[in-house]
C-alpha cells in the first residue's frame, strides 16, 4: 500500500450491509469460512454496524495473517467540535469494538461530512445576520456562498489532517479514503498533506469512476508515479450480476 509499508492483500471480503435473517452465526461463519480458504482481507466499517461480529471472527484467526479494513463514520463528523477530536474518538471505538490494538488501513468513508459544514455554516451565516440586524454596522456584514463551499472543503481536509496523525500515532497501519473524487483529492494536495494511501471506490461497468480513471492516466502519461492505490469495491454489481450472464 503506497505510503503505508505494508502488502494488502488483492481480494478482500466486504461486509457492507451484512445482516443475514439467519442471525448473527450465519455472518460469522461465513468470514471464518472465507479465512479457512486462503482469505485474508476484511473490509468493515462502523457504519456497517458489525464490528462486534468482525471481532468474534477475528478470535479464531491468527491476526497477523488477517488484513483488517474499517473505515470513519463520516457522517457523523459536524462542525461542533475539532475533526481531530472526532476522528480520533473514531478510532479509538473502532480498535476496542474490533478487539484490535492497530487496524491495518483505516478509511474516511466517503467526503459525508461535507454536507454537515456546509449547512451548518450557512447556519451560522444566518444567525450572524439576525443579530446584527438593524445594527448601524449591518451593512458591513456579507454572507458569501463561498463561505459555505469553502467550510464543505475544510472538513474533508481536516479529518484527513486527523486521519494522519492516527497513523503517525501506530493506531493505523497505513490511511486512506473511500468515493473521494478529484476534487476532494486535489483538496488535499492543495493542503500540503500526503497523498492516501488508498481511495477505494465502487467500480463496475455500471458504476465507472472515468474521472479518476483519467487522472491517475494523466499522472503515469506525465511521468509522475500516482501515489494513491485505487481499491475496487463490488468489482460485479450485487444489483445487476445477472445480466453480466445473460439472465
Amino acid at each position: 500500500v503506497a505510503g503505508g509499508k505494508a502488502d494488502m492483500p488483492m481480494i478482500g471480503m466486504g461486509t457492507c450491509c451484512r445482516r443475514d435473517p439467519k442471525g448473527r452465526r450465519e455472518f460469522i461463519s461465513a468470514l471464518e469460512a472465507f479465512y479457512a480458504t486462503g482469505g485474508s482481507h476484511i473490509d468493515t466499517a462502523q457504519s456497517y454496524d458489525n464490528h462486534a461480529d468482525v471481532k468474534q471472527a477475528l478470535s479464531a484467526m491468527e491476526r497477523d495473517q488477517v488484513w483488517v479494513t474499517s473505515k470513519v463514520n463520516m457522517l457523523a463528523v459536524t462542525s461542533h467540535k475539532t475533526a481531530d477530536q472526532q476522528v480520533r474518538a473514531a478510532v479509538e471505538s473502532s480498535l476496542i469494538e474490533l478487539g484490535v490494538d492497530q487496524v491495518d488501513l483505516m478509511l474516511l468513508h466517503e467526503p459525508a461530512c461535507e454536507n454537515n459544514w456546509q449547512r451548518e455554516a450557512a447556519e451560522a451565516s444566518k444567525q450572524l445576520l439576525a443579530a446584527t440586524k438593524g445594527a448601524a454596522n449591518s451593512s458591513a456584514v456579507v454572507v458569501d456562498d463561498g463561505i459555505n463551499v469553502a467550510a464543505a472543503s475544510r472538513c474533508t481536509v481536516e479529518a484527513w489532517r486527523a486521519l494522519v496523525k492516527q497513523q503517525h500515532s501506530g493506531k493505523c497501519r497505513a490511511v486512506g479514503v473511500s468515493n473521494f473524487g478529484v476534487r476532494h483529492l486535489s483538496a488535499l494536495l492543495g493542503a500540503g498533506l500526503p497523498l492516501p494511501a488508498v481511495n477505494e471506490v465502487e467500480f463496475h461497468p455500471w458504476h465507472e469512476k472515468k474521472e479518476i480513471d483519467d487522472r491517475s492516466e494523466d499522472s503515469r502519461s506525465s511521468g509522475v508515479k500516482p501515489g494513491t492505490l485505487e481499491a475496487m469495491l463490488a468489482p460485479v454489481s450485487r444489483e445487476r450480476r445477472d445480466e453480466l450472464h445473460g439472465k
